[in-house]
């Protein structure tokens, strides 16, 4: 398998997920006669496209069944060769918009339209970043974890007991990556307990947030997004909920930015 390498990661995470026409694409710009410090860079673009394309597909899985998407990747191929670093980020950049919707276009992404492990995988990313932006550590390999006693499972954050409208109850906002060791006591406490046990997690800055805890460096994280988000409340269930799916999008358009795949350029 793929080692979780740092400046590498956007191959780790292509390799994970398998995005369309990977390979064609990898090899597409590169030259036989490109120096390796070139070759590297050029993939680097290359898989970063291919991340932020692979996670609004997942987001949006209508539009991973469509033949135009095959078709447009297609057609990028050629395009791409001979294109040298800087060209090569800004047209790929420019692509995403016609190839796969931004994630505010599912504003009910959750159980009811993407595969569980998509879910785990979102998840884990958006729990690697706030780890990251707290602490200065990516946690990502920890978190995408499924099998074994450290592994993680995707669960429910408000129990069945409290109504919710629509399909409120399948979005991600009501999802959360919980370790295996505590998924039952989880599942079996009440919300408040809930949200107290996530509040509580240590070195998941992700799940405190989503638990409520507002310590100083998670209120100075929070803030800095462009959605904060709320304090999930049991009284006011389905209205926070629907903020917090506004902030977990805007989140995943923070973390899966295409400004990212121009920045690849410089490393």
């Amino acid at each position: 398998g793929h080692a979780y390498t740092a400046g590498l990661e956007p191959l780790y995470f292509i390799a994970r997920t398998g995005a369309p026409l990977t390979m064609r694409l990898m090899l597409a710009p590169l030259s036989p006669s490109d120096p390796e410090p070139l070759t590297a860079v050029k993939a680097r673009i290359v898989a970063t496209f291919l991340d932020v394309l692979a996670a609004r597909l997942a987001w949006n899985p209508k539009a991973r069944r469509r033949r135009a998407l095959v078709t447009g990747l297609v057609q990028i191929v050629e395009q791409m060769r001979t294109r040298t670093p800087d060209t090569l980020a800004l047209f790929l950049a420019a692509q995403l918009a016609r190839l796969a919707p931004t994630f505010a276009e599912n504003p009910e992404f959750g159980l009811g339209s993407a595969r569980k492990g998509d879910l785990h995988a979102i998840l884990a990313r958006m729990s690697a970043y706030a780890d990251f932006k707290l602490h200065a550590r990516d946690n990502y390999p920890l978190y995408e974890v499924r099998q074994g006693n450290n592994g993680f499972e995707v669960e429910p954050l408000l129990p069945a007991q409290i109504a919710l409208p629509g399909t409120q109850r399948e979005w991600l906002a009501n999802l959360v990556l919980v370790p295996k060791t505590t998924v039952r006591s989880f599942l079996d406490a009440p919300v408040e307990q809930r949200l107290e046990k996530l509040a509580q997690q240590e070195g998941n800055a992700f799940n405190r947030l989503v638990g409520g805890a507002r310590d100083a460096p998670l209120t100075n994280f929070d803030s800095s997004l462009d959605t904060p988000f709320p304090i999930l409340t049991k009284a006011n269930a389905a209205k926070d909920l629907a903020a917090r799916q506004s902030a977990l999008i805007s989140l995943a358009e923070r973390i899966w930015d295409p400004q990212r795949i121009i920045d690849a350029c410089e490393g």
